[in-house]
C-alpha cells in the first residue's frame, strides 16, 4: 500500500520484516531533508495514553505508536494512525521527527 497523502510527501509502503516486524520503504529516492510525511493519529492527554499503554501491557501488545508532543499533549497512531507509525522501527534508523506547527496545533512530520 503506498501512502503519500496528495503528493505532500515522498510515497512510501508499509513492509513486514522477518526480524522487525512492520517497517516504511519509500518507492522513490529521498533527499536529506525531505519532507517524507505527517504523524498522523490522535490527540490523547497523559491520563488516556497511561491507560491505553497499561491495556497493551495486559494484553500482552508489544508495539505501540505514540508521540508526546509535550506535557499532556500525545499524538497515538496505535488505532486512527497513518504509515508514519512505522518509520524509524530499525537498528540504523535514518529519519527524524520535527515539531511543525504552521497553522493548526500539534502537527508533527518526519523529514530524512
Amino acid at each position: 500500500m503506498l501512502d503519500n497523502f496528495g503528493g505532500n510527501g515522498v510515497p512510501v509502503a508499509a513492509m513486514k520484516t522477518e526480524l522487525c516486524g512492520w517497517g516504511v520503504v519509500a518507492a522513490e529516492s529521498i533527499n536529506k531533508g525531505d519532507f517524507i510525511i505527517e504523524y498522523i493519529g490522535e490527540v490523547i492527554d497523559d491520563a488516556l495514553g497511561e491507560k491505553r499503554l497499561w491495556d497493551m501491557k495486559y494484553k500482552g501488545d508489544k508495539n505501540f505508536y505514540m508521540c508526546e508532543l509535550r506535557k499532556d499533549f500525545t499524538i497515538d497512531a496505535t488505532f486512527k494512525g497513518n504509515l508514519s507509525r512505522f518509520l524509524n522501527h530499525s537498528c540504523d534508523p535514518n529519519c527524524k521527527l520535527e515539531k511543525w506547527n504552521p497553522s493548526c496545533v500539534g502537527q508533527s512530520r518526519f523529514l530524512s
